[in-house]
Parts: C-alpha cells; structure tokens; sequence
C-alpha cells in the first residue's frame, strides 16, 4: 500500500470521532470511507473483510477512548471535559498497516497477541518470555524484529510481541523509531508530527 493512501485512510479516522465512538472495545478494519468490519474479536473482525479489499488499517478501539464529560464534586460542581484524542499513528509492520499509540513512556513498541499471531509469529518449543510492567501489572513477551515503516521511510526495529490476549495495546515506543524521528504532540490541533532526523521534511 502507498503512504499517501494509508494517510488518507488514517484522516478519516482522525475526522470521524463521532462514528468511532461506538465501536469501544472493539476492533476495527477501515479504509478511506468508513468501517468495513467490526468485533470484540480479532479473527471474527478479519473474517468480516471483504477480500477484493485489499487497502485498509486496522486498530482497536479501547473502552477509554472518546469518553464522556466526567464529574467532579468539590466545593461545588464542576465539569471538566477530558480530551477524547488518542495519539495514534498509522505504521506499515512488515507491509500490514496498523493504528498504534505514539508513547514516549514506552521502552519499545509493542504488538499485542492477536496481532503478532496475524503477523504470521510463532512461539519456538521452548522458547521463554520477559517479563515487562506497566500500569495494569506484569505481562509476558517474546522479542520480535520486523520491518516497520513510517511516513515512507523503512528500517527494522526490534518490538515486544505481548502473550496475553488480555493485553490489547499496540504500542509505538521509543527504541530505534524515537533515535530516527522527532516527534512533536500538537494535542490541541490532535496531530503528530514525524520529522526524520536525516533530512527534517517527514511530516
């Protein structure tokens, strides 16, 4: 798939908060103009896709996103809206394109199981996980290297392929892709910024 299509399919991701909100906690396929399948789960998700489509992400919409107005009781009532952006991206993992959450806090970028498993990745006989922790606890993974591509520009990168199937994240961390971009948050205009460090003009 070219980068200009995978950008214009990302932009109706991006443009199209009010119709994404009601997948919460499922995943989704999508191309340029709308959802073409929907499931809490993966494969039932990927049976859904009609396979003369050939151009489309896919990502997972999680519980939190696009919440509603909270509720805070202090001295007196207040509203305080939080912000229903997520700060995701659109990547090429050898050649499949992904929505992933650009994250600073993270050490490596990290796929979670089904994706990994979709990716075509297997567990050797034998083979023993890591250990990571995070916010919700400790989870296990296995290091995989893959093709990753970003704003046209290909290279390999090293990433944690979760074994949980309760684990759904799919991270964009800091090894390798934060050595070869800067990267600048523009939360009030909900937009990411890539600028390659070898020539500055990925955006």
């Amino acid at each position: 798939m070219l980068w200009s299509e995978i950008k214009k399919i990302h932009q109706w991701h991006k443009e199209n908060p009010h119709i994404l909100k009601q997948y919460r906690g499922e995943w989704i396929a999508f191309t340029a103009d709308g959802v073409i399948a929907h499931h809490q789960d993966y494969w039932a998700m990927k049976s859904q896709i009609d396979p003369a489509i050939s151009e489309y992400i896919i990502d997972r919409i999680h519980e939190y996103e696009f919440t509603e107005k909270l509720k805070f009781y202090a001295l007196r009532f207040r509203h305080f809206k939080k912000h229903e952006w997520m700060p995701k991206y659109p990547v090429l993992i050898n050649s499949k394109p992904l929505e992933m959450v650009v994250d600073s806090g993270a050490d490596m970028s990290l796929i979670n199981y089904q994706v990994g498993l979709d990716l075509g990745f297997t567990k050797s006989l034998g083979e023993l996980g890591e250990l990571a922790t995070g916010v919700g606890g400790e989870v296990t993974y296995l290091i995989r290297t893959v093709e990753m591509s970003i704003e046209g520009q290909t290279f390999n990168v090293r990433l944690a392929w979760l074994q949980s199937d309760l684990a759904t994240d799919n991270l964009l961390g800091r090894e390798t892709v934060f050595d070869m971009f800067d990267i600048e948050f523009k939360q009030a205009d909900e937009e990411i910024i890539f600028r390659s460090r070898n020539d500055g003009s990925l955006k």
